[in-house]
């Protein structure tokens, strides 16, 4: 029975080494964690999502964010504000945006809060092209 049993979206690298143990059953060399996803411009350029993470610890009053892209021209951020939130610095986030593609619509949504996933490994850069 295999230890691991849940997907739960960490990244490893299997091992060539045996366990110290005896045991036979493969050991993992590294474990990589989270990976964010790229965004895909409608030039065909791809933005890791580093560059957004980058984008909001520039701006004041915003709690969490996530950004989903399920077409290949939009983009929507979902923002949870806090209460020194003004709704003018979406023409920065807007700016910066635009630096990497005028091709995106980007849409703005204002919520309360931001749904995490059953298995806790929260994105918030979400590539859901279809």
């Amino acid at each position: 029975m295999p230890f691991i049993r849940y997907d739960t979206g960490d990244r490893g690298i299997l091992g060539e080494k045996t366990c110290k143990c005896g045991r036979n059953a493969p050991l993992l060399k590294k474990i990589t964690g989270r990976q964010q996803e790229f965004l895909e411009t409608p030039e065909g350029l791809f933005i890791h999502g580093e560059f957004f993470s980058h984008i909001f610890w520039e701006i004041n009053g915003v709690k969490e964010f996530q950004i989903i892209q399920d077409k290949i021209n939009e983009i929507i951020i979902y923002i949870v504000p806090e209460t020194n939130f003004d709704t003018n610095q979406l023409k920065i986030i807007s700016k910066y945006i635009q630096k990497k593609s005028n091709g995106w619509n980007v849409e703005y949504k204002i919520v309360n809060k931001i749904q995490k996933p059953a298995s806790g490994k929260w994105k918030f850069v979400i590539r859901d092209i279809r």
